[in-house]
This record gives C-alpha cells, sequence and structure tokens, in this order.
C-alpha cells in the first residue's frame, strides 16, 4: 500500500487483468487499473446493512489525486451516518424520464380515451415538440420554468403552444397519480395560457356559388372524386365535424328519423338532425360493397384518410380563387346561418353539436323540432348557393 499521488499513479502499469491500488492513509481509497490503461479512482465502503459498495469516483486526468481522495472522503462522510451513495445513484438512474412519462401517458392514457385524430395530434407534438425540449429531464427534476421556457419558444403558434400545456398538464397530473412526482407539484400550475385569436372567416352567397361551380366542374372532368366532392357539399349542409363525417357509417344514418346517430362525436355519442335536402344527397350515393363507411378512400373499405380530404380542398379552394377557406369554415358557415334565422343559443349548441353554452344549458330540453327546421332554412339556402351555373 502507498499514498496515491500524481506521481505514484503515472508510474502504475496496466497488466493483462484488472487491478486496484490502495491508499496507505485514506480507508478504501484506491484507483483501478483496467488491461486497457484506463485509471479511475474509486473508494469502497460497507453500507448499513453491512454490503460492500464499491463507486468510481472519475478518471486519472481528469480529476487529480487530491481532488479524488476529498471525493472518498465526502463518500465515507456520507456512509458514517448510514447513507449509501451508490444505491442512492442507483435509484436516481431508475427514476423515470420525461420521455418515459411521455410514451407511458400516450400508451396508457391517450390511445384508450382519445379519438383518432386527437392521437395523431398529441403524439406529433409530444415528437416534435416536447420530447426534444424535455426529454432527458427527470420527471422529477422538471421545473415551471422548463415548462414556461417551452411554451415561450412556441409563442408564435399560440393556439399550439396551448395545446402542448395543457398535454404536458395531463401527463403530469398522471404522473403524479403514477407515483413519479409529490402530489400538487404539477410544473404547467400557475402557467397563463396565450389569447388565440379565434378565427370566423364568413362565407358570403357569393363564395358559397364560387364554390358550388367549382364542385360541379371538378365533377365533369374527374379532377376531384364524385365522392369527395359529396363528402364536402355533406359537411356544408350539416354543420357537422370534418372528423364525424370521415367515420360516418350508413348504420348509423337513420332516415325515418331524419338524424344521423353519430358515435365519434366530440361532444359524445348524439343523434344529429339532418334537413331533408342532405338526407336525399345520401340517399343518393352508391354504397360500396363489404364497406359499412358512406365516403370510402381508394380501396373502398376504409373511410377517407383527413390528409387527402384536406389535399383536394386546397385543390378545390384555389381553383375558386378563395385560398384563405378552410374546411371547418364550412362548420362555422352553418353556424352563422343559424344565428342570422334567428335560432337561439341553445338551438345552435343542439344543431352544431356542442356540449355546452353555459351551466344553464344542461336545464334546456332538446326540442327536435325547431332545430329541424333550421337545418331545412339552412340546407336550402346552401343548396341553392352550390347549384349556381357554371359560366
Amino acid at each position: 500500500m502507498v499514498k496515491l499521488t500524481k506521481r505514484v499513479v503515472d508510474t502504475l502499469k496496466a497488466t493483462d487483468k484488472e487491478q486496484v491500488v490502495w491508499d496507505d492513509e485514506l480507508r478504501g481509497f484506491g484507483i483501478r487499473i483496467k488491461p486497457t490503461g484506463v485509471k479511475s479512482y474509486i473508494v469502497q465502503y460497507r453500507n448499513a446493512g453491512g454490503r460492500s459498495k464499491r463507486k468510481t469516483l472519475g478518471r486519472h486526468g481528469e480529476i487529480t489525486p487530491d481532488q479524488a481522495r476529498k471525493l472518498a472522503a465526502e463518500v465515507r462522510h456520507e456512509v458514517s451516518k448510514g447513507g449509501d451513495p451508490v444505491a442512492a445513484r442507483a435509484a436516481w438512474k431508475a427514476e423515470p424520464t420525461v420521455d418515459d412519462l411521455m410514451t407511458e401517458y400516450v400508451t396508457s392514457h391517450v390511445e384508450v380515451h382519445n379519438k383518432p385524430t386527437t392521437q395523431a395530434e398529441v403524439k406529433r407534438l409530444v415528437d416534435r415538440r416536447i420530447r426534444p425540449a424535455l426529454g432527458k429531464l427527470k420527471v422529477k427534476e422538471v421545473t415551471r420554468q422548463d415548462i414556461a421556457k417551452l411554451h415561450r419558444n412556441m409563442r408564435e403558434t399560440p393556439r399550439q403552444a396551448n395545446f402542448v400545456l395543457s398535454v404536458i398538464s395531463k401527463a403530469f397530473n398522471l404522473a403524479e397519480v403514477w407515483g413519479y412526482r409529490n402530489d400538487g407539484t404539477n410544473p404547467v400550475n400557475k402557467l397563463q395560457r396565450y389569447k388565440e385569436n379565434i378565427r370566423n372567416r364568413p362565407i358570403p352567397d357569393a363564395d358559397l356559388e364560387k364554390i358550388g361551380v367549382v364542385f360541379r366542374a371538378a365533377e365533369l372532368d374527374g379532377s376531384v372524386s364524385a365522392g369527395l366532392i359529396n363528402f364536402f357539399r355533406l359537411l356544408a349542409l350539416t354543420g357537422c365535424r370534418l372528423s364525424e363525417l370521415l367515420s360516418l357509417t350508413w348504420a348509423e344514418i337513420d332516415f325515418e328519423r331524419g338524424v344521423l346517430n353519430l358515435k365519434d362525436a366530440k361532444a359524445g355519442a348524439r343523434s344529429h338532425v339532418t334537413s331533408t335536402i342532405a338526407l336525399d344527397l345520401l340517399a343518393s350515393m352508391e354504397r360500396v360493397p363489404g364497406s359499412e363507411f358512406v365516403f370510402t378512400s381508394g380501396s373502398g373499405t376504409t373511410p377517407f384518410d383527413k390528409s387527402n380530404a384536406e389535399r383536394a380542398w386546397r385543390k378545390l379552394r384555389k381553383r375558386a380563387g378563395l385560398e384563405d377557406l378552410r374546411i371547418h369554415d364550412l362548420r362555422h358557415m352553418v353556424g352563422t346561418m343559424a344565428g342570422s334565422s334567428g335560432a337561439n343559443a341553445f338551438q345552435i349548441r343542439d344543431l352544431l353539436g356542442h356540449k355546452t353554452i353555459a351551466v344553464t344549458g344542461r336545464y334546456v330540453a332538446r326540442d327536435d323540432n325547431p332545430i329541424r327546421e333550421i337545418q331545412d332554412r339552412i340546407s336550402t339556402h346552401v343548396a341553392q348557393g352550390l347549384s349556381a351555373k357554371i359560366q
């Protein structure tokens, strides 16, 4: 045994076997020499349970013998008070990271409780935004400042930034349930969301006529399939959400009662009162053999893909000279027309399938008759606009 100094350590030579040279002043302090020539300072001790543990302090050349000796003394002091640095380090390494949390959040919550469209958006933001910024951090060490920085970096897209906050908040609430963090420590708490600009692009009659002309022209030249054209027509006639019609099945259409029994509605399963014009359009469509879906993809048995619908819409709106018109604006149009026709807030809520307008909404009885009258008026107006002749 010798006192480990730089001169002594520099003279130690590697052999074909790993060797350890112990210091003669500080018990348990030594240096390990591997056959590769790598020399690392170590400290060995017995924990309170009598088990022998060995902790690596650092490589020779990266730390000096004196620095290593000081670290070893600190470890011995911690052990004398009942600590176990090796066990503590192992426990810390085993602590879940944000990457681990997000994986569990997606598989245990998102894929179980969220709709496919929501699942896709959450997964996209988790992979593109949350993992790169926070993924390597331990769940327990994430701070409000970490989340605020990510939110701030997304300020140019306020709606998306706020959605990321919602995703992180839900994941960290579950982290508390799963025991990864103490209760009440969600780092999203008290962070202020950005104000979102609610975009509601009106569709005047002149624009509605342009859309109708483009629909028929596309049908004639085959640039967009008849199925997609009817899909967009039905969106304009009903005010349904894009996702609701993408997954619409023939079994969900009740022609006798005049409703769509939507199972994939954002507000939960509901009956969507439908106009006679919309029902006539549906009745005129040919069913694809072997498919339960009303609007089918090229394969004939699966529903339209959202991206294909959006691609077709971009082509149509460009042709109409209305490049700022979103698919969702068709739904807004129905709501706007309903309001202009004298419908009250509760009727518009039922017409568009919103969950509530206020707490008192749950006490208002629903009556399909005025909703049907509103749908018929709107559908008549929309159908007239879409029937404008090609010039």
